[in-house]
């Protein structure tokens, strides 16, 4: 059996120890900076009926490396697509102007809403920047006589440069 003496410094070496390796994991475990954060818009039919949801077209003003912008389409904001129908998937948007057909959707009707995806995993101040984003549409309109037209393309543009 032990003594109280061999006790203690079993106790003082096995902390030491305990100790000792915790410090060298604290001090390893080094985490990389990784910042996502999602941007959806409101409705940028905005009360106006598209007889057709053609394209979309988003301006990426800065696109640092280790950085992507994604985006993604709905006309519910419950169910949202990617430009070629998959269900919760994105279109990756590069640096420039990205021009996206969405005439392949099918999509009609008075609401269209669009969610980003920024995306950082080198620091804060790697971060992408989108300025105009816009949706072309053809839209049919109503007069106030009661009949109607065919208003041909519309583009519906927003400036989103200022959102953080």
């Amino acid at each position: 059996m032990l003594n109280l003496r061999q006790k203690l410094v079993f106790l003082i070496l096995t902390t030491a120890i305990i100790f000792a390796g915790t410090l060298g994991f604290v001090g390893q475990a080094e985490a990389d900076y990784y910042a996502t954060s999602t941007l959806t818009s409101t409705d940028l039919l905005s009360g106006e009926t598209a007889s057709s949801v053609d394209g979309f077209v988003a301006d990426v003003l800065s696109l640092p490396s280790g950085t992507a912008v994604k985006v993604q389409f709905s006309q519910d904001q419950t169910n949202w697509y990617n430009a070629s129908g998959s269900a919760d998937s994105w279109d990756s948007l590069s640096s420039g102007s990205n021009s996206i057909d969405l005439s392949g959707l099918g999509w009609s009707g008075s609401e269209f809403y669009y969610k980003m995806k920024f995306e950082s995993n080198t620091d804060q101040s790697a971060t992408p920047k989108v300025g105009r984003v816009a949706v072309n549409t053809i839209s049919s309109i109503s007069p106030s006589d009661g009949s109607t037209g065919l208003c041909g393309d519309a583009t519906l543009e927003v400036d989103v440069s200022d959102i953080d």
